[in-house]
């Protein structure tokens, strides 16, 4: 419950699309020569992209979700090889579209230390040859992401202030 009250708290949750989040998976597809990147965050009951580049898919079912994993440990998951992984094997997301082989994630967590998702990097391919480097630099990007989420729930605070500030014209009228 902490968690989901987390999650809702940054207000992020079916927002359109925003350029900062979607550099992100731009960035982390091109560094780790990946077809799909993602911004996953899971709520109750779904797995909802933030931003994606390579899948169609704007959410999925949370049980389908691999970060779902990765947000209960709190830990980066790689996953070499989905269609031999006994967890993954016959999830729809192997078996089917977009047919996942190689799965890196690795959480977005808050200063609290609560996982609202991941940052993941997705291949059709199996990856045998992924590194402790490659884990460091993915763990560095979420870690970046993260902030991103701070800065523009910081914002929001603000925003929610502002607007719930009587204007100045009717707190003039209000005090004659």
């Amino acid at each position: 419950m902490l968690r989901l009250a987390a999650l809702e708290s940054y207000g992020i949750l079916d927002t359109p699309p925003e350029i900062d989040f979607d550099h992100f998976v731009r960035v982390a597809s091109k560094h780790f020569k990946a077809p799909i990147s993602t911004i996953s965050l899971i709520d109750e009951q779904r797995q909802w992209f933030k931003a994606r580049i390579g899948i169609s898919l704007a959410e999925t079912d949370r049980e389908e979700a691999f970060c779902t994993l990765v947000v209960a440990s709190g830990k980066t998951l790689i996953v070499h090889d989905a269609a031999v992984d006994g967890r993954f094997a016959f999830n729809p997301l192997v078996t089917a579209g977009p047919r996942i082989r190689f799965y890196a994630g690795a959480p977005l967590i808050t200063p609290l230390k609560r996982c609202l998702g991941t940052l993941n990097v997705i291949d059709t391919v199996a990856r045998p040859q992924w590194s402790g480097d490659d884990t460091s630099a993915l763990e560095t990007m979420a870690a970046q992401v993260m902030s991103l989420l701070e800065k523009r729930r910081a914002n929001l605070v603000i925003q929610r202030a502002l607007d719930d500030r009587p204007n100045e014209a009717s707190a003039a009228a209000a005090s004659r």
